[in-house]
């Protein structure tokens, strides 16, 4: 289901929500993986195997809120027009968007515009998708006006995954390709693979575009640009000595890209400033 504002979007209360993550299921009358395997459209090849939703087999087992609940192949458009909302709301005054893309993340189900587009089969079809989101973001941004005046950040929270729990044929689409470049591992892994992750910064106009060999964690970011943009932080200094802001070195050259990366990274592809990862976040100085 969707929350918004702390509410279920469309949630009848007289059909409230019951979720159980025990071992057998509790209900009798949902449908779940093994009751049910007609209903299914996408198997699993581990986990995965509690209710079925939307011709998929998830995580624990559901009852209720059937008003509320959603189609996997609709959350991009969902996702992308609150994003876009948020923006032209907050157009005038400066503003902080977390954008968390559910693509590539499992069940990888296209929307219908990508289904079968990249011929890597569905995990290629959800990254086409990826990049496709974030171009729409960007160009809004630049719609509206505001894009030479935001600072947009694109990471992830862990390295490539194929076969993350559901036979979507990602591990022989992908052929001799390595999701996470030279680096050994991937998602669940402690080495390099899993941990180095992607991380873009593009600010028009003043960003010179250079890749850097720095190291830097996520959770430096929210104290080093509340200090960079003057905002008053209550807690302690960032964990790096340096802050991220003079890591970066923000110098005010023109350029028409105004895109930075790090090398830190797993191999992430970019196109006019146009990035493929998972998670997108967006700043607007004063």
């Amino acid at each position: 289901m969707y929350v918004k504002n702390r509410d279920v979007v469309n949630l009848d209360l007289n059909d409230p929500i019951e979720v159980y993550y025990g071992k057998e299921c509790p209900f009798d009358d949902i449908d779940t993986y093994e009751k049910n395997p007609e209903k299914l459209r996408l198997l699993s090849s581990h986990g995965h195997n509690h209710s079925i939703i939307n011709g998929v087999g998830r995580i624990g087992y559901m009852k209720g809120g059937s008003a509320a609940i959603w189609k996997d192949e609709d959350l991009t458009d969902a996702f992308l027009t609150e994003a876009k909302n948020f923006m032209t709301d907050n157009a005038e005054q400066p503003f902080f968007l977390y954008y968390a893309a559910h693509q590539p993340h499992v069940p990888r189900l296209p929307s219908k515009q990508f289904e079968g587009l990249s011929g890597l089969g569905a995990r290629g079809d959800v990254i086409l998708e990826l990049d496709w989101c974030v171009g729409e973001i960007m160009q809004h941004l630049q719609k509206l006006e505001i894009l030479d005046n935001t600072i947009v950040i694109f990471s992830s929270d862990n390295g490539p995954v194929l076969n993350d729990g559901y036979l979507d044929q990602a591990v022989e689409k992908n052929g001799k390709h390595r999701p996470a470049g030279p680096l050994r591992g991937g998602k669940y892994s402690k080495f390099d693979g899993g941990a180095r992750i992607p991380l873009l910064i593009s600010w028009n106009n003043h960003i010179v575009p250079r890749i850097s060999n720095g190291l830097i964690s996520q959770m430096d970011l929210l104290a080093s640009f509340a200090s960079m943009l003057g905002v008053v932080w209550k807690t302690t200094r960032p964990c790096v000595q340096h802050e991220i802001r003079l890591w970066l070195q923000f110098t005010f050259l023109l350029n028409s890209e105004g895109l930075f990366g790090c090398t830190v990274n797993r191999y992430t592809s970019c196109s006019r400033g146009v990035c493929c990862g998972i998670k997108l976040h967006l700043l607007v100085p004063r």
